[in-house]
């Protein structure tokens, strides 16, 4: 007779009162690996980064006493919100437009990538 082996999330209760997944959408080169990177607080990096191109950090913040678990997720070097990036943005609860301040053609391209999102 075997005996089933108890779930661990019965053992391990959740770290996090509400987890939130945003996605960082915007042009190569205009810092959304700069701002994964300014999460430096023991957050935790996403183990598939280079095979795929895409990438998360994982981090706990504290807000009006309640733990929340933030994912923040990002494509490298996709001209577009490709077929990789939907399939990542299921369960989102936002989008995070980024765009480089000292080059004009990553802001012009912010409605490009409105449009994007909302396909």
């Amino acid at each position: 007779m075997s005996r089933s082996t108890p779930s661990l999330s019965r053992n391990h209760p959740k770290s996090y009162d509400y987890l939130l997944k945003f996605l960082l959408v915007g042009d190569s080169d205009v810092g959304k690996q700069e701002i994964l990177s300014g999460l430096d607080d023991g957050s935790q990096e996403s183990p598939f980064c280079g095979s795929s191109g895409v990438a998360y950090k994982t981090t706990t913040i504290l807000l009006d006493g309640k733990r929340i678990k933030l994912q923040l997720w990002f494509s490298s070097g996709q001209g577009r919100f490709s077929t990789i990036i939907r399939s990542y943005s299921r369960g989102a609860q936002g989008i995070i437009l980024v765009y480089d301040i000292t080059n004009k053609w990553s802001f012009d391209g912010i409605d490009r990538w409105l449009t994007e999102v909302e396909e």
